[in-house]
């Protein structure tokens, strides 16, 4: 997947998360990978857990997602459940 350049991309990607499609080529997560993944997740419940995310707080939380070069199902599937799904049922508000 590309990289989450507007919420209109995250909205695209966090779609596909949502989608069954079996990849042949998944492994197991590495230690590493569950450390970036609960990184990722407490840098997003910073985010937005005063009710609303800012262009700022969404660019450094892609950045961080986006550290190691790649967007991994995981990381898509926690975008999406925390941001996309958030924001769609007004829990949380963006703020630019």
């Amino acid at each position: 997947m590309g990289s989450c350049v507007s919420l209109y991309t995250l909205k695209l990607e966090g779609a596909a998360c949502h989608m069954n499609i079996p990849n042949p080529n998944s492994t197991p997560m590495t230690v590493a990978e569950a450390d970036e993944l609960a990184r990722l997740k407490a840098l997003i419940d910073l985010a937005v857990e005063d009710g609303k995310i800012t262009r700022s707080e969404l660019n450094a939380i892609r950045s961080a997602a986006l550290a190691d070069g790649k967007l991994t199902a995981e990381e898509c599937a926690l975008l999406s459940s925390m941001i996309l799904e958030k924001v769609k049922t007004g829990e949380i508000r963006m703020e630019w």
